[in-house]
């Protein structure tokens, strides 16, 4: 990534690494949800390393910890950019059980210790999906 002068220590311009890393989780994660079989639902979920007030109106992957939040749940935000290991480390945003954002995105997470499910918006119910079926 440095040939390409894509720095991506914090503190340093990274710009570029925040475009390939949004293209990423666009292109895989959220285009794998919306094409996954037997769901036949029109999902808005939010942008990669963005913060918001409110996420009852988005479907959004959750990270789930070997210990369960009491009262919120853990809106996965971003990879924590990092030159050895770039998809090791979550950042997560605690939200509350309507929705609110109870937190900037310093909840962090390592990968081996995550496991993930697909949190429907409130106004689906706020259901959960464990697994989805992705045909590639």
């Amino acid at each position: 990534m440095a040939e390409a002068h894509i720095h991506l220590e914090e503190g340093k311009a990274y710009d570029d690494w925040d475009e390939v890393a949004q293209s990423l989780y666009k292109n895989v994660v959220v285009r794998s949800i919306q094409w996954s079989e037997g769901l036949d639902l029109q999902l808005s979920m939010p942008a990669y390393d963005m913060l918001y007030p409110d996420y009852s109106q988005f479907a959004y992957v959750a990270v789930q910890e070997g210990r369960k939040t009491h009262g919120s749940k853990l809106a996965f935000h971003s990879f924590i950019p990092d030159v050895h290991r770039r998809f090791d480390m979550l950042r997560c945003v605690a939200v509350a059980n309507d929705g609110r954002a109870l937190d900037d995105g310093g909840q962090v997470i390592g990968i081996d210790a995550a496991s993930f499910i697909l949190q429907l918006p409130n106004s689906m119910g706020s259901g959960q999906i464990d697994a989805l079926k992705v045909r590639l």
